[in-house]
């Protein structure tokens, strides 16, 4: 047996096994364009004795905001093995590996998308809110076709393959990055782009040249014999500003006579309830998103943290070592400091614990009620409590 990285002419294999674990087998060769978003330097495998790929998972790179601070994060994805290689432990060798990795290359916390919640629990994943997708009748949104841009808006729509620099860029400066939970790629090539936004496309708002507001979207038929089932599937809804906020919906409500449905992803905050009228609002939502701390000292540095408080924690990681040890804990200028030290630890908790805390996915009093944390002195949990409370993740990168 062995785990390493694939090699490029590996990548068609590694298709191979794709197919057949997501259920798209085909007898047909694969072609180029099936494997683009297959990244050699990025996808680990299992191989047996004579050679032959068993399973794969994929560590995509991203960086995703935590608390308003930046964080390089491990994407888990294309988890896959034929059935002669499962209940084996290979799966568990090869996340076992790819945390090895993540600790060595700088990464600090991981995110996942499950098939099923309870196998990834098995890794001290803990779950996170799912998506939020809200839906109503393409009539719902009719009213912003009153609503009159004027010449100083410009829409521009294009094929979402040929405009990733100036989607990209629109990021520089557009606030939903600091969304807790946000995920951006740290680097995203050409030939990914295109897999990834293919059969989308992006409509940009312009006032006076500059970009106020950008959407990706897609239009897609619900029953593919049915021209009336047609749904317009909004992925990215991004404004700067209001009027940008009007102007894009103005521009989709023009899509009256074609759709019969719109869905949006949307942020937990926002009352989609003003967006839409004289209809019943519908809310569709995927598995929660999993998360979880790949190292302790990396993923607390620099988190925000009001007053100035020091405790010890023991910390208890059954898959990654360099995280099962004590931890001084301080806030200073209120940001986290976190070190290893030795001593009395005020708090013991589990990575899984540790992981909640981080994301915001559970109170404390869950996190005790379910044997991940105990603390040993009230005044701690009160800190905890303050710098630690409760948030939604907010992405719109599924992966």
């Amino acid at each position: 047996m062995e785990i390493r990285n694939l090699s490029e002419k590996e990548r068609i294999e590694a298709r191979r096994l794709h197919r057949y674990a997501f259920g798209e087998w085909s007898d047909k060769e694969v072609k180029n364009e099936e494997i683009t978003y297959l990244d050699p330097s990025q996808t680990i495998g299992l191989f047996d004795d004579a050679g032959t790929l068993i399973s794969t998972v994929a560590v995509i790179d991203f960086k995703q905001c935590i608390r308003g601070v930046s964080k390089r994060m491990g994407g888990i994805a294309e988890v896959s093995t034929y059935p002669e290689g499962r209940y084996q432990g290979n799966i568990r060798k090869l996340m076992q590996y790819a945390f090895d990795q993540m600790q060595q290359n700088g990464f600090s916390v991981s995110m996942l998308a499950p098939f099923k919640d309870s196998y990834y629990e098995k890794f001290d994943y803990t779950k996170a809110n799912a998506p939020y997708i809200v839906g109503a009748s393409q009539l719902a949104i009719r009213h912003y076709l009153s609503i009159d841009p004027g010449s100083d808006w410009v829409i521009e729509r294009h094929r979402a393959q040929d405009v990733q620099k100036e989607y990209t860029k629109y990021f520089t400066r557009f606030p939903f990055p600091s969304y807790h939970g946000f995920v951006t790629f740290t680097e995203l090539k050409p030939k990914n782009w295109k897999d990834r936004c293919k059969d989308s496309l992006v409509v940009f708002v312009k006032r006076n040249g500059k970009t106020e507001g950008m959407s990706r979207y897609r239009i897609q038929r619900k029953d593919p014999r049915d021209e009336s089932t047609q749904e317009l599937h909004i992925i990215d809804f991004y404004w700067n500003s209001l009027p940008a906020q009007s102007v894009l919906l103005n521009f989709f409500a023009k899509h009256v006579d074609q759709i019969s449905k719109v869905w949006i992803h949307a942020p937990f905050d926002t009352m989609v309830e003003h967006w839409f009228k004289d209809d019943i609002i519908e809310i569709k939502r995927h598995m929660p998103w999993m998360v979880r701390v790949i190292d302790v000292e990396q993923a607390l540095m620099g988190l925000p943290a009001k007053g100035e408080d020091e405790f010890r924690i023991r910390v208890t990681d059954k898959m990654c070592d360099w995280n099962n040890q004590i931890f001084v804990i301080r806030s200073e200028k209120d940001l986290l400091q976190a070190r290893p030290a030795s001593g009395n630890p005020s708090a013991v908790m589990t990575i899984k614990g540790l992981s909640a805390l981080v994301y915001g996915t559970q109170s404390l009093e869950e996190l005790e009620h379910l044997g991940l944390l105990q603390i040993k002195e009230e005044w701690v949990k009160h800190t905890l409590q303050r710098w630690f409370t409760q948030l939604p993740i907010y992405s719109t990168i599924y992966f």
